[in-house]
C-alpha cells in the first residue's frame, strides 16, 4: 500500500516518534497565528492606512511614513 503524503508528513521523518505535527502543537500555532493574522486585517480593513503603519512600525521597524516617500531619483532608477 502506498504512503498517503499527509499521513507521512504528520508523522514527519524523526523515526515513527512523536513530532509537534502529530501531536497538535504545530495546529495550535497554526490557530493562534491564523487569529492574530485576522485581526491585524480586520483593522487594516477599519482603520486603514493609519493601521498599516503602525503595523510597519511594530514589525518592520518603519521609523514614520515619510520614509515610505520615493524620491524622483528613486522612481528614474527603477
Amino acid at each position: 500500500m502506498e504512503d498517503d503524503p499527509d499521513q507521512r508528513t504528520r508523522r514527519g521523518t524523526n523515526g515513527g516518534k512523536s513530532s509537534p505535527l502529530s501531536n497538535g502543537v504545530a495546529a495550535r500555532a497554526l490557530d493562534t497565528v491564523l487569529a492574530a493574522v485576522k485581526r491585524i486585517v480586520a483593522d487594516v480593513r477599519k482603520q486603514g492606512d493609519r493601521a498599516l503603519l503602525r503595523y510597519a512600525a511594530q514589525f518592520d521597524g518603519l521609523a514614520g511614513a515619510s520614509s515610505l516617500r520615493v524620491t524622483p531619483d528613486e522612481m528614474a532608477a527603477a
